[in-house]
This record gives structure tokens, C-alpha cells and sequence, in this order.
């Protein structure tokens, strides 16, 4: 499969999950899922989904600034999921955070 292609799948995948994500945001969630070498051979609505995930507890939530106030990876995502279940909600999105996403 052609990068183009897998980067399409990934894109309809992610409009699925969260149809009103901002395109720059939605851009970057693509391009994450391409590049991360774990990502690569799974099913594009799962790639997206972590992808997604990665980007919504970096990006929009308080996770790296709990893991520098000394929490562990655990914890921290413990504590920041209703943040990121409220980022996802609002870009339209019907799935919620469960805690165990790994990327």
C-alpha cells in the first residue's frame, strides 16, 4: 500500500472518530500515525484512534506536566483522562479515553 493511500484510510478513519477536529489538528494526527513504526501495519481506525489519543494527552491535556511534577505514566494518565475525554467530545467524537492506549 502506498503511503498516500494508508495516509487516506487514516484521514477517513480520524473524520470518523472525531468529525469536527481542526484540519491542522487532524493533520498531525495523520502524520503521527505514519511515522510511528508501531503504528504502521494496524488497521487505520485503530492507528488514528492512538494517534489521536497521543496527540489530545499531549496537546490538550496536563500529562507532561504531571510526569515533571514526578508522577508516573500510569497516574498521569489516570488523572488527565476526563480532560481528554472532553477534548475528543468536543470534536464530535462518541469514544472515550480508557486509559489503556499505549501511544
Amino acid at each position: 500500500m502506498t503511503r498516500s493511500r494508508r495516509a487516506e484510510q487514516i484521514k477517513a478513519a480520524l473524520y470518523r472518530l472525531v468529525p469536527h477536529i481542526p484540519p491542522f489538528e487532524a493533520q498531525e494526527v495523520i502524520s503521527h500515525a505514519i511515522a510511528t513504526p508501531s503504528l504502521r501495519y494496524l488497521a487505520p481506525e485503530k492507528a488514528a484512534w492512538l494517534s489521536l489519543v497521543a496527540l489530545v494527552r499531549h496537546l490538550h491535556s496536563d500529562y507532561d506536566a504531571l510526569l515533571d511534577e514526578g508522577y508516573g505514566v500510569e497516574a498521569a494518565r489516570y488523572c488527565v483522562g476526563e480532560q481528554m475525554n472532553a477534548q475528543i467530545n468536543q470534536w464530535g467524537g462518541k469514544r472515550s479515553v480508557s486509559g489503556k492506549e499505549k501511544n
